[in-house]
C-alpha cells in the first residue's frame, strides 16, 4: 500500500516560521515608534499646559506689570494645580504627578515691537532622569 503525502515538509515550516518572525519584529518595531512618539507628544503637553496656566496666572494677578526689562519672575507647578490654573501633570510612563517651575521674563519692545512675556518651563518626573526646559513661546530665547 503506498503512503500518501500529506502535510508540510520541515523546509516549508522552516519558511513559515521565518516570514513570521520577520513580520512580528517589523510590527512591533512601528508599534514602539508610535507608543515613543505618543509618550514625547504627551510630555510637550505638559509643557505647554505649564506655560498657558503660567500665562494665565501672570496676567490674572499683574505679576508681569512689575518686571522692567529682563528682571524675571516664577511660579511653581504645584502653585499652578493649587491655584487651578492647571490640573495636576502626571508623568506618562510612571503614572505619577511631575513637580517644577515656571520662570518668566518681560523682555520690552522698541519702537513698534511691542512688549513680550517669555515662559521657561522647567519639569521634573519620577523616573524620569531629566527633561528639558522649554521655552514659550516657541522659537522665543530666554
Amino acid at each position: 500500500m503506498k503512503m500518501k503525502d500529506s502535510g508540510f515538509s520541515l523546509v516549508e515550516l522552516l519558511a513559515a516560521v521565518a516570514l513570521l518572525g520577520i513580520l512580528t519584529g517589523v510590527a512591533v518595531g512601528a508599534v514602539t515608534g508610535y507608543i515613543d512618539k505618543a509618550k514625547n507628544q504627551a510630555y510637550n503637553s505638559l509643557y505647554k499646559a505649564a506655560y498657558e496656566g503660567c500665562e494665565n496666572y501672570v496676567l490674572e494677578t499683574g505679576a508681569a506689570q512689575i518686571l522692567d526689562n529682563n528682571a524675571t519672575g516664577s511660579v511653581s507647578i504645584t502653585k499652578l494645580t493649587d491655584d487651578g490654573y492647571i490640573t495636576d501633570p502626571i508623568d506618562p510612563n510612571t503614572k505619577t504627578k511631575c513637580t517644577g517651575t515656571v520662570n518668566y521674563k518681560m523682555k520690552k519692545g522698541s519702537g513698534k515691537v511691542a512688549d513680550t512675556l517669555v515662559f521657561k518651563v522647567s519639569l521634573s518626573c519620577p523616573g524620569r532622569s531629566s527633561l528639558p526646559a522649554k521655552v514659550f513661546p516657541e522659537g522665543a530665547t530666554y
